[in-house]
């Protein structure tokens, strides 16, 4: 068979005079080489190849991979100097999201780069996922083509920012085409032993670290039998562990302060605290903590343990109403009594542009959490308005115009009578807006914004007397 190494030497030199002939990143002693990102980063941390020619540099690893974790939720280094070397790794996570999340994903590495030495980034584009993540053929094929274009994302941005960059994607695609997938891939999305060295390899060898060319003639494993390592980013893509709910993204910004994905429980409980006590309390970072809580396998009476005491009247509202969220998302079994909040989901009706339901009620002054789901192409947000302001609203929106500054607020106006916001929700994400239902009944209008929708997307949320 031909071998494969012609093939991806012209890969690479292609990639090399896309974005200019860069010299390699060299490490000093006392050096730092910071690998951040999913689990492909905690992986290459720990193959010893990559530590070893590191290390015979004077340099040190520093491991920052978390498992689950997308772009908008990588931790950062807390100091990265000039003789520094971040390795970024990411793609895969996001992909799940689809087509529709690109252009975010696109801002999100953006927003990393802005807050690292540019000169000393390296992006890494994903392993391309093999047979045995998904069940069904056709839906497998179809993610791996999304994960190819996350990957051409993630180039096209390293050679408009001058990062250099190590094309994983192609390397491991080439290599499969030899052995097929089991070659490299263990349970169809992560990477095996042989795989994981094939990976350092090719990366020291891109770095110009090492003289030896990868060995791309991966042994076939001895044997498939043993049952895959449960693995919490192949139980996210089939959809049995919600991917996190997305902030707003801040154009060259570095990502907000979030808590990484799948840390240890203490750190979390910890984290949760911290957030709790601030001042100013960061609610989405907030959630966040509290959602990797419940999400814990076997931990959820510890999670409801934990949790309860944020719920108390004491504590700050958008404290409270984030634990109410927390612990509503946990099973009736665990929880016993009914949690305290009115949580009402709501779907996008594809192509009509419509809410279903369109309508609904909540009692005045309850804690309300409002769930939309939005499988249409096209994005949608909810506001709550004061009642007899539909068109007043809708009106004020259609005004922004379609100017970068309306499409960086959400086409949200500035206006007294806009109660709450659920900023844009793309296609096959979930929004979620928590807040206390108006003590004053009436019907308050619901409306979505985006450009051309408020017309025929709004509805109407009841408030009724609490007798209680």
């Amino acid at each position: 068979m031909m071998s494969l190494l012609p093939a991806l030497l012209s890969v690479v030199l292609a990639t090399t005079a896309a974005y200019g002939a860069r010299p390699e990143p060299k490490l000093v002693q006392g050096s730092r080489v910071h690998v951040i990102g999913d689990r492909l980063a905690a992986d290459l941390a720990a193959e010893d190849e990559f530590v070893t020619a590191v290390e015979a540099s004077g340099a040190t690893v520093y491991a920052y991979g978390k498992e689950g974790n997308e772009a908008a939720f990588i931790e950062l280094p807390d100091e990265a100097g000039a003789q520094d070397l971040i390795v970024v790794c990411t793609g895969l996570i996001d992909s799940i999201r689809g087509d529709a999340y690109l252009s975010q994903f696109r801002d999100r590495l953006d927003a990393i780069i802005d807050a690292l030495p540019t000169d000393r980034v390296v992006l890494v584009t994903p392993a391309p996922p093999g047979a045995g993540a998904h069940e069904d053929r056709t839906t497998g094929l179809n993610h791996a083509v999304v994960v190819g274009r996350y990957a051409d994302v993630i180039t096209e941005v390293a050679t408009r920012r001058g990062c250099h960059l190590i094309d994983l994607h192609g390397s491991l695609t080439m290599a499969q085409q030899q052995l097929g997938s089991s070659g490299s891939i263990h349970d169809g999305l992560h990477l095996n032993a042989s795989g994981r060295q094939l990976a350092a390899a090719d990366l020291l060898w891109q770095l110009g670290w090492t003289d030896e060319d990868p060995d791309f003639g991966l042994q076939r494993p001895a044997s498939s039998a043993a049952s895959p390592t449960p693995s919490l980013e192949v139980d996210m893509l089939r959809g049995e562990v919600p991917l996190r709910p997305l902030s707003a993204p801040q154009q060259g910004l570095p990502p907000g302060r979030v808590v990484r994905l799948a840390p240890h429980w203490d750190e979390v409980t910890a984290t949760v605290q911290d957030l709790a006590r601030e001042e100013v309390v960061d609610s989405t970072a907030l959630r966040n903590a509290m959602f990797l809580l419940t999400a814990s396998p076997g931990r959820a009476q510890s999670a409801l343990e934990v949790l309860r005491p944020y719920t108390d009247q004491e504590q700050p509202e958008s404290v409270r109403l984030a634990a109410l969220a927390a612990i509503d998302d946990l099973s009736a079994e665990t929880v016993g009594d009914p949690v305290g909040i009115n949580t009402i989901r709501i779907d996008v009706v594809p192509v009509k542009m419509t809410y279903e339901p369109s309508r609904f009620e909540v009692m005045a002054g309850e804690p309300v959490r409002l769930i939309l789901s939005n499988p249409d192409a096209q994005p949608h947000n909810l506001l709550i308005c004061k009642p007899g302001s539909l068109r007043a609203i809708g009106s004020a929106s259609e005004a922004m115009g379609t100017t970068a500054e309306a499409k960086e607020k959400d086409w949200v106006p500035d206006s007294p009578k806009v109660l709450h916001v659920m900023p844009m929700v793309q296609l096959g994400e979930e929004g979620e807006l928590r807040f206390m239902a108006p003590q004053r009944p009436g019907r308050y209008p619901i409306i979505c914004t985006y450009p051309g929708h408020w017309r025929m997307m709004n509805g109407v949320m009841t408030v009724r007397r609490n007798t209680d």
